[in-house]
């Protein structure tokens, strides 16, 4: 029974290690904090100056100060992937996020028909489990949005401010930064 207790542990500090990668996007040993800017990202396929983030897992990247390009895929809701870019200058010592939104277009029935949809997407679902997917052509209708944020003043480096119009928002809307760390 410890035996497995053990591994068990072992398996969550390593999950938890993995997690919170942190990339080194410079050359050579590692430098204070005050030195470098701090890029806190959710994307996946990031690459930055055009070099790939590694490991994928890295949610945190380390920066020297000045220009920067970020690249990555934005996965819509249909599975349909498209490039997307920024280019924003860091300055050493701050921290900033990249952020990332999309908002699907109202639904033409308005929410029962929104409703309706969804019951009956659940309804076929398991028929649909034996059907060959296709990858869309194209992206849903609905507005995308990407950000660079300072972290702390959220002042808009780059891209388009997080602070969004409400009436982009579907219902589940949440604010950019409320509760993250």
């Amino acid at each position: 029974m410890s035996k497995s207790i053990g591994c068990t542990f072992l398996v969550c500090v390593v999950l938890a290690a993995s997690g919170c990668a942190t990339y080194r996007a410079y050359p050579g040993p590692g430098r204070p904090r005050a030195e470098v800017a701090l890029l806190t990202v959710t994307a996946t396929g990031l690459r930055v100056d055009g070099k790939p983030v590694t490991p994928k897992s890295a949610r945190r990247i380390e920066l020297l100060p000045g220009p920067h390009s970020l690249e990555w895929t934005y996965r819509y809701p249909n599975g349909y992937g498209q490039e997307q870019s920024l280019v924003f200058k860091a300055s050493a010592g701050q921290r900033y996020r990249l952020g990332q939104r999309f908002f699907a277009r109202p639904h033409p029935g308005g929410p029962v028909g929104a409703i309706v949809d969804l019951a009956l997407n659940v309804a076929v679902s398991p028929i649909t489990v034996f059907l060959p997917q296709e990858t869309p052509d194209e992206p849903p209708e609905g507005e995308y949005y990407c950000w660079v944020v300072e972290r702390g003043t959220r002042y808009t480096v780059a891209g388009v401010p997080p602070d969004v119009p409400l009436d982009h928002a579907p219902v589940t809307y949440v604010p950019l930064d409320q509760g993250e760390p």
